[in-house]
């Protein structure tokens, strides 16, 4: 079939997985499993003749891989295949060399960096600093082992925040290296810990300092720091303890009249 965006999109699942070819170029494939997840692959015979073994590479899943860029992969690869090389064999030798620092760089490139929130990039990058990496950044990423994270975890313990958010990146870390082949599947050595029990502490601030606050929002407006917009949500936010995000996408017709 022709594969464009419409055609791919139009493909409805059924119980058995369903393999499409390209029209445009030989051994792009999509396969469409039964829960409707689709992903690109680059499919080919390391060898001359017919009786060469098959090979199949993962180009990526649709459609956050385009069609386009589908088959300028499949186009690369191709011309590899062409030259006498075995891309498939080639990526497997390079991932069984893959430390688990290596790993972590693909991860926060192509997953963290792309699809997650500011905040939570700037805390994964931290915690893969401080935590992950003196503890088992050498280590190859099939040796690490459910031992190894428990015993990080546990060094952790006197901060269970840190502890905690250290072990849920792992999870989800682990969890993208099986999907894109770095681990067997069913291995995340971070399945099955225990959190630690964590103390939520809040405070108040008293009259004292709420004044405060008010005066130096006032000096700010004078000083011309501060407009009157910003200063009304710095205000909203001290006084309702809401988030700012709940503050800075307020509209006239959430006020109602009580």
């Amino acid at each position: 079939m022709k594969f464009t965006k419409r055609a791919l999109e139009a493909i409805e699942p059924v119980e058995k997985r369903q393999v499409y070819f390209d029209d445009s170029v030989t051994g792009l494939a999509v396969k469409v499993m039964p829960t409707g997840h689709k992903s690109f692959y680059f499919c080919y015979r390391a060898g001359k003749g017919r009786g060469a073994p098959k090979r199949q590479v993962q180009l990526g899943a649709f459609p956050d891989l385009t069609v386009e860029q589908a088959r300028n992969k499949a186009k690369r690869l191709q011309a590899q295949v062409v030259h006498g090389q075995d891309p498939a064999k080639d990526i497997q030798q390079s991932k069984d060399r893959k430390t688990v620092s290596a790993v972590l760089e693909v991860f926060f490139k192509e997953h963290v960096r792309v699809k997650l929130k500011p905040h939570t990039i700037a805390q994964y990058e931290g915690i893969a600093r401080r935590c992950v990496i003196p503890a088992i950044g050498n280590e190859r990423i099939e040796d690490v082992t459910h031992r190894d994270v428990a015993h990080l975890h546990h060094r952790l313990k006197n901060t269970p925040y840190q502890a905690n958010r250290t072990l849920a990146m792992l999870s989800k870390f682990f969890s993208w290296c099986e999907v894109n082949g770095f681990r067997e599947r069913m291995t995340n050595p971070a399945f099955g810990l225990e959190k630690y029990k964590e103390k939520k502490q809040m405070e108040f601030m008293d009259q004292t300092e709420l004044s405060a606050v008010g005066q130096a929002l006032e000096s700010l407006e004078t000083a011309g720091q501060v407009n009157a917009l910003m200063a009304a949500a710095l205000r909203l936010l001290a006084l309702t303890g809401a988030r700012v995000s709940e503050i800075l996408s307020l509209k006239w017709e959430y006020i109602v009249d009580l």
